[in-house]
């Protein structure tokens, strides 16, 4: 998996290439580890490119969004595939990360109040 960095103002987008599971979930955690930061206060996981995903990563997605609120940081998440998002929905995951259509709808809800933020 590779991870691809860039900003829009203060808001760090993160695009993941590849899958994400078993096999490479600790690479991807120790590189979100130093990704993390109170600096980052705003962040877009982008999986367009997320082309598998396993209850692994599934469980590392949520442990990142965690470690990123507890900096006081706010995550979202943009660009699910059908596939990716159908799981999401079937392990009640779409309950717990906040998940956008597009990286673009994401930026916008990080520039208005949200109501799973407040």
């Amino acid at each position: 998996m590779d991870i691809h960095e860039r900003a829009i103002g203060d808001i760090t987008i993160l695009r993941l290439d590849g899958g994400l599971g078993l096999d490479n979930y600790r690479e991807f955690s120790r590189r979100m580890d130093t990704l993390i930061s109170p600096e980052r206060k705003k962040v877009i996981i982008d999986l367009d490119q997320l082309t598998y995903l396993s209850s692994w990563g599934i469980g590392i997605l949520v442990s990142v969004a965690g470690k990123i609120r507890k900096v006081g940081g706010v995550v979202k998440f943009a660009n699910l595939h059908s596939e990716i998002a159908g799981v999401l929905h079937v392990m009640r995951m779409d309950k717990v990360l906040d998940i956008y259509p597009s990286v673009d709808d994401a930026v916008a809800s990080l520039h208005e109040p949200s109501r799973k933020e407040g």
